[in-house]
């Protein structure tokens, strides 16, 4: 009775290792709290904050500053200005840093104050890039302690804390791609999912140029049926199949004949025909399931089997 006792109690408290992650959650979220420290320091930090602070007042566009005893003209345009800016007409100069982490600064600083903005900012984005880290990997079908593991590793990663305390991009970049990939592969199932990964994709973007890449992993996420991507295309969404279709002998019906065909599949997913424009119509359908297997486009030449 002992042994079935102690075998069978770990499933009486289900809450135990949820309640454990959080816990240490928590903790890292209180040390990054105390350490956070992003002033504008060199060239990457003060720009992005100068950014920042140009987009909370709304204009872009500042006057060059002046050298005493050199006025403009005297030396060559980019002495007169700081890093992260470039000297444009009429004496004046605008910043070249990407927008994404300032706009996030800029934003909050309407809640927080200027003061706290950039702090915040990046004490919600390391924090984020964890809590994504770990979901990620369950959603892999990675075991909770392999999840776990994975988050812990990056979260005491030395680059990673160094670039999440200051006010630098990288963990930035790193933490909305990563919210990409997340919410293209929860897609697969819940369509809704892509909206979020398309707004992901353009935070990545803004935050960093380069992140335009994730478009890669995106695609395997959302899958590399030509397809697919034909109904997304034109405006329509994709579903999840409960069974999927798989074999060689799958009816088919072609709706402009009326024939049937027998074909062969394997595909889990299907596109809604009710959510694309009425430009487009159902061309073969699926008859053990009612599901598309073709369509055409009325206006253009385009159709799919």
């Amino acid at each position: 009775m002992d042994s079935n006792a102690a075998v069978s109690s770990p499933s009486r408290r289900p809450w135990l290792v949820p309640a454990g992650l959080l816990l240490a959650l928590l903790a890292y979220a209180v040390l990054l709290g105390r350490h956070m420290d992003t002033c504008a320091g060199g060239s990457d930090s003060s720009g992005y904050m100068n950014n920042a602070r140009l987009l909370r007042n709304g204009d872009l566009h500042v006057p060059q500053r002046a050298i005493e005893g050199l006025p403009p003209g005297t030396l060559p345009s980019f002495a007169y200005v700081p890093l992260g800016f470039i000297p444009v007409a009429h004496g004046a100069m605008v910043p070249t840093y990407p927008v994404g982490l300032s706009l996030i600064i800029a934003g909050l600083s309407h809640l927080t104050g200027w003061e706290s903005a950039a702090n915040v900012a990046q004490w919600l984005q390391t924090l984020l890039g964890v809590v994504l880290m770990y979901a990620l990997a369950r959603l892999l079908d990675f075991s909770r302690s392999a999840a776990a593991l994975g988050a812990l590793l990056l979260a005491g990663c030395p680059l990673y804390l160094f670039m999440g305390l200051q006010a630098l991009s990288d963990m930035p970049a790193l933490v909305w791609t990563a919210a990409t990939v997340y919410c293209a592969w929860r897609s697969r199932n819940h369509s809704g999912w892509a909206v979020a990964a398309g707004m992901a994709m353009a935070m990545a973007v803004l935050v960093r140029p380069t992140n335009l890449l994730v478009l890669v992993p995106v695609a395997i996420a959302l899958g590399l049926s030509w397809r697919r991507w034909l109904g997304l295309a034109l405006g329509g969404r994709t579903v999840k199949l409960k069974f999927g279709n798989h074999g060689s002998n799958l009816p088919v019906m072609d709706m402009a004949t009326r024939k049937v065909e027998i074909t062969a599949q394997n595909h889990g997913f299907s596109v809604d025909i009710l959510s694309l424009s009425h430009a487009c119509q159902l061309a073969h359908e699926n008859l053990n399931d009612q599901t598309v297997e073709g369509m055409s486009h009325q206006e253009l030449p385009i159709f799919s089997v």
